[in-house]
């Protein structure tokens, strides 16, 4: 469900890495893969027999799918197949939206200050109506204006690309060509079938509000690999 298009198209042809393969063999109690067929009923194989095996739901079953880290470390991995939409679709990580909006935080507080800075030098307008004075204060006062409105332009800039990396919750966004088929491809991954009309527009729906289409295409994919059906048919 989580491996890259070049991994998943090996799968079918090469039994070597995979579970029902040579891979199924020694290291069983390891804190491997082979620790996850354990919780899921895989016996230790310790007696000739396979009364070892076991198809009742345990609550160990539930924490892995829903938190455990090999689990969610599988979800994000480098090289799999949602780092693969990441580089297709050129979105940053949770890192570097981090990282950015960091920078623009920087940013905006050394605006303000430099903005706090430029009040507290206001030009004065003279008292006395000299022409000398007033043609000096003119001058000052359009330094100051020009000054103050790169300042309040550059305010608006970098607020403006922050909230684009940390959008409001609920927010919609306008989903890009191609996302029924990211929708499509989330399911037969995890239940072997297409979305129904209503799941479709579910699923719209959420990728809409969720920061970018990846993101919402990773919280699809763990929802559905937490579903009964998924469960029961895998």
């Amino acid at each position: 469900a989580t491996g890259s298009s070049e991994r998943v198209e090996e799968f079918a042809n090469n039994m070597d890495t995979r579970m029902i393969g040579n891979s199924s063999v020694g290291n069983y109690r390891g804190r491997s893969a082979n620790y996850m067929l354990g919780i899921f009923g895989k016996p230790q194989r310790e007696n000739n027999c396979d009364c070892e095996r076991t198809v009742d739901p345990t609550l160990l079953q539930t924490l892995y799918t829903r938190n455990d880290p090999e689990m969610l470390t599988q979800l994000s991995a480098r090289g799999g197949w949602l780092d693969e939409l990441r580089r297709e679709h050129e979105i940053l990580s949770a890192d570097d939206n981090h990282r950015q909006i960091t920078r623009y935080q920087k940013n905006i507080k050394t605006a303000r200050k430099r903005l706090a800075q430029l009040q507290a030098t206001l030009p004065k307008k003279p008292v006395d109506g000299e022409p000398g004075a007033l043609k000096e204060y003119e001058a000052r006062i359009q330094v100051y204006k020009k000054q103050k409105m790169k300042i309040d332009n550059a305010l608006r800039e970098y607020t403006e690309k922050m909230a684009e990396l940390r959008p409001q919750p609920g927010a919609m966004r306008e989903l890009p060509e191609g996302t029924e088929a990211l929708i499509t491809e989330t399911f037969l991954r995890t239940v072997s079938r297409y979305p129904t009309h209503k799941e479709m527009e579910m699923a719209r729906t959420d990728l809409s509000k969720a920061p970018n289409v990846v993101a919402g295409v990773q919280e699809l994919l763990l929802a559905l690999l937490n579903t009964k059906e998924f469960m029961v048919n895998h």
